[in-house]
């Protein structure tokens, strides 16, 4: 059973590092379950879905409605916390997420590379330090 988040704040911050090829409706409807909707500011309407994984990892699937429209986006992107995205290959990640939402890996037509790997474990050594200075 899909274990739904409605309310999580990410560690360090939700990064992309996969887009689904099915859209957003198509997905809650095959789960049987509904998506939130709202206006992000000078990017319009968005649906998105939060769920716990198998594994425990926290995920994010956003879908924008001009991703779609404009960019030919299939659907949404799949977000998770840069630490989980430093520690683990995104590969790896699309794997957990394909076993929770129980979908086809052809069903994500877009993974990220090692680079996205590397930039999120940069981003969050620098977080660490930061949060490391007296007075953080």
């Amino acid at each position: 059973m899909l274990e739904l988040v409605d309310s999580y704040t990410w560690p360090n911050d939700g990064i992309p590092f996969a887009g689904l090829g099915l859209r957003m409706d198509d997905l809650a409807s095959r789960l049987g379950v509904a998506v939130h909707t709202w206006d992000v500011d000078g990017l319009g309407p968005a649906r998105c879905l939060g769920f716990r994984s198998v594994s425990g990892r926290v995920y994010l699937l956003q879908e924008l409605e001009l991703a779609v429209r404009y960019h030919g986006a299939p659907g949404p992107e799949v977000h998770v916390d840069a630490a989980e995205l430093a520690t683990f290959c995104p590969e790896a990640l699309v794997h957990d997420v394909v076993a929770t939402l129980g979908i086809a890996r052809q069903n994500v037509p877009f993974v990220a590379d090692k680079s996205v790997q590397q930039n999120a474990a940069a981003l969050v050594a620098r977080w660490s330090a930061e949060r490391a200075k007296p007075g953080s």
